[in-house]
């Protein structure tokens, strides 16, 4: 799904997988053939999240949300979407995709017979940067005190943000590029 609905941006994910298992062999995605690099799993038998933003998830990323259970979607349990205004009432069994970087999301109150699951895949934007930066942290770059190796990094961040934000594309964007009219 992500690789149909997301094709650069999920060329992105593979690159940087790829390149972290050249640098780090064995480093790789949450699941085999799926580049998004961590993986949560909510178990308990009620799992509601407050509204937050995952502010350390890639910026320009998304971030997949699996939704398991038993309860009645139409009434609680649904997925928050702050900004949007967005009340989205996913099923058992629902996948959805959300920036979750950007949106402020959550879901609400289950009703006391209900058993609400979920199961998230992201990449944290760290990695992205750490690979940028020749697969140190910026903070070595500043032990190091090169100053021109930092400037040099930090420049860079904005024209990659905007580059890696471009990579979404709409609905007719998605249609030329898999020549559907």
């Amino acid at each position: 799904i992500f690789k149909f609905w997301f094709p650069k941006l999920y060329a992105l994910y593979a690159k940087l997988e790829a390149d972290l298992n050249a640098k780090y062999p064995g480093m790789h995605g949450a699941f085999p053939g799926f580049p998004m690099m961590s993986k949560t799993t909510n178990t308990g038998k009620k799992t509601r999240t407050p509204e937050h933003v995952d502010f350390k998830n890639a910026l320009f990323g998304m971030c997949v949300i699996a939704i398991f259970g038993k309860f009645d979607h139409t009434k609680s349990g649904m997925l928050v979407l702050r900004e949007l205004k967005v009340l989205l009432p996913l099923a058992p069994g629902d996948i959805v995709f959300i920036p979750s970087a950007l949106i402020t999301h959550g879901n609400t109150e289950l009703a006391a017979a209900d058993v609400r699951r979920s199961w998230t895949l992201f990449t944290a934007g760290g990695l992205f940067r750490f690979r940028d930066a020749g697969f140190v942290t910026e903070r070595e770059l500043i032990r190091r005190d090169d100053h021109e190796e930092l400037a040099l990094f930090r420049r860079a961040q904005p024209a990659l943000l905007r580059q890696r934000l471009g990579l979404h594309m709409s609905i007719d964007e998605l249609c030329d590029y898999y020549g559907v009219k």
